[in-house]
């Protein structure tokens, strides 16, 4: 009888269809399906090799869903290991690129498009590592059955331990991505910050000068210096007297804080209080 005769409908669907990674047994008949990954134009797609294990002989299923048979176990981690090694050099190429990524933003150069790039890598390694785990689970499962017994079971533990290499690289990638992640959103934290004090000292020197120039811009009966001669020179007068006062201040007050206060009052506990208060207002704003 011919193999495709025992499958059950559920069994079809698995093989011939999209199936997960998995190892199948039946009365009559065992299925083996291992799952890889191509890389196409710039994303994965996800293929399967899938083994038949009937009257004591071996198939592989071929992209025409015909039987070819193979003659050992050996060619079916072989196939396998092929399509696997070209993960391996993936990986290493992605630990190449993290790296440059890594370096740029702990020099403060970060990409303009970081967001991309990082999803661009999160994405393809984390699917190549969900593929790594599920074939790991099928050579467990393989070694609990009963169709490798005595000295055949040494050709899944190499393939095993590769896989668990391969595994845990990526997981290590993934660690590190998300590290990326976080400082990079940190950094961003850091400069949106530093636009707030930007912001902040730009406002606290221009709303005097607003309530100024409100006030006099009032229509209004009895205004002060209205009927003065020199009235407009007093209030532009006023008016860049209070920006450089708001502009200089600071620094003109640590100024007279380091050189005149600090030997007449230094010993006093109230100015002590003052000048840590001075000096934490100065580092926030980075007046020097």
């Amino acid at each position: 009888m011919e193999f495709k005769e025992y499958l059950s409908a559920k069994d079809k669907e698995i093989l011939f269809d999209e199936p997960h990674t998995c190892y199948l047994y039946s009365e009559h008949y065992q299925i083996l399906i291992l799952k890889y990954l191509e890389l196409e134009e710039d994303s994965f797609e996800d293929r399967f090799l899938r083994f038949i294990f009937f009257n004591n002989a071996i198939f592989v299923l071929n992209e025409a869903n015909d039987l070819e048979r193979l003659h050992s176990y050996e060619e079916i981690f072989e196939m396998f290991f092929v399509k696997v090694e070209l993960l391996e050099d993936y990986l290493m190429e992605q630990a190449r690129q993290l790296e440059v990524l890594e370096d740029k933003l702990y020099e403060r150069r970060v990409p303009r498009a970081f967001m991309d790039i990082w999803f661009y890598y999160k994405k393809d390694i984390s699917k190549i590592e969900r593929a790594l785990s599920r074939n790991l689970q099928v050579c467990q499962d393989l070694l609990q059955s009963n169709i490798f017994d005595g000295d055949e079971e040494r050709l899944i533990r190499p393939v095993s331990h590769f896989l668990s290499l391969l595994s845990r690289n990526s997981q290590h990638h993934i660690q590190k991505l998300d590290s990326l992640h976080h400082y990079y959103n940190s950094i961003k934290g850091d400069r949106m910050n530093s636009s707030l004090y930007l912001l902040a000292i730009i406002s606290g020197v221009f709303l005097p000068l607003n309530l100024i120039v409100g006030f006099f811009g009032m229509n209004s009966n009895n205004m002060f210096l209205s009927q003065h001669q020199n009235g407009t020179e007093i209030i532009l007068y006023s008016i860049i007297v209070v920006f450089f006062t708001l502009m200089l201040g600071l620094p003109l007050l640590k100024f007279i804080d380091q050189w005149i206060l600090r030997r007449f009052l230094g010993r006093y506990t109230f100015y002590a209080s003052l000048s840590k208060k001075l000096d934490d207002i100065s580092d926030k704003f980075s007046v020097k």
